[in-house]
């Protein structure tokens, strides 16, 4: 990926993720709560792509995600070790909501994620302005 490339794609990955969460937010607010936490998940996945792209790093799957994630931002200590295990809980929460049709998730499971990935933002936006 070229310089200019990563620049508009990390810009395009917050954007995603801002969207994401905002999402999260009013599915919760109409009680759509397994769609908002699928819609949790994808706010972090975004931004967690943006590091990684500015890193040179281009993640293919979900899964891939997760290890690159692990590998340059947590064991390098970039970040916490409670960052990669937000993401893990996630990824799964987010496929128990998109194929499990006995998922039940309450509202305050869902608001309280969104605050643990809202705490992750904020040093994640400070590092990716810095």
């Amino acid at each position: 990926m070229k310089p200019d490339d990563t620049r508009q794609n990390v810009q395009l990955e917050q954007e995603a993720g801002n969207e994401a969460l905002s999402a999260a937010r009013i599915l919760v607010e109409k009680g759509l709560l397994r769609s908002a936490m699928s819609r949790a998940y994808y706010a972090l996945f975004h931004y967690v792509k943006a590091l990684l792209y500015t890193q040179g790093l281009e993640p293919r799957t979900h899964e891939g995600l997760e290890h690159l994630f692990g590998l340059h931002w947590v064991k390098a200590g970039k970040v916490d070790t409670g960052s990669a295990k937000l993401l893990a809980r996630l990824q799964k929460y987010r496929e128990q909501s998109d194929y499990g049709i006995v998922t039940i998730f309450t509202r305050d499971d869902v608001e309280q994620e969104l605050l643990e990935i809202e705490r992750f933002l904020q040093a994640v936006r400070k590092h990716l302005a810095g």
